[in-house]
């Protein structure tokens, strides 16, 4: 149903609600990237814990090395087999 209202819309009513639902994405945006700093910076209360963040991202990085390697391999293997 919503394919045939999309056929009926005119070139305007297209632009215009592209530009509307670019403009909610942005200031959707906007906001989360605002509460991040907020935490990351703002009153002492909401501060981020740094250390635990560090530490998070220094796991998920060592963590993350064999799927990595495991997701390489089969990409190549399936490369090869397709020249």
């Amino acid at each position: 149903m919503a394919e045939k209202a999309e056929e009926n819309q005119s070139v305007l009513e297209w632009i215009g609600a592209s530009c509307n639902t670019g403009l909610r994405n942005f200031c959707s945006f906007t906001a989360f990237t605002g509460d991040v700093l907020h935490a990351a910076f703002g009153e002492r209360k909401q501060r981020l814990r740094w250390n635990d963040v560090l530490q998070t991202l220094n796991r998920c990085g060592a963590d993350g090395i064999g799927i990595t390697l495991i997701i390489c391999l089969l990409t190549g293997i399936i490369i090869g087999y397709q020249s």
